[in-house]
């Protein structure tokens, strides 16, 4: 009971020092944000509008199977500390190996 007060001190204590990194990088999302507004404002819209083309044109010619996006998902998970939720089926012709 005597180290309560002492854990939430030091909980606390945490609790601040993220508060201040979450503000931190906060600002640092938001000059971020600005800078790439800026850039934005710069551009002609020509340039947006043949950006956006080529952007859709590579994205019709992006054809991913279910394995693909299944692993896309999975590595997306990882990366966030998450457990992976695919599971492997065999099919018949694949218990061959």
């Amino acid at each position: 009971m005597k180290n309560r007060p002492i854990r939430v001190r030091a909980a606390l204590a945490i609790a601040e020092e993220t508060e201040e990194q979450l503000r931190q990088e906060r600002k640092r999302y938001e000059q971020e944000l600005a800078e790439l507004q800026k850039q934005v404002a710069e551009t002609s819209k020509e340039e947006r509008q043949s950006v956006i083309r080529y952007a859709q044109q590579q994205a019709e010619e992006i054809d991913l199977d279910e394995v693909a996006i299944r692993l896309i998902i999975d590595l997306q998970l990882l990366e966030a500390g998450l457990e992976p939720i695919t599971i492997i089926f065999v099919t018949s012709k694949d218990s061959s190996r």
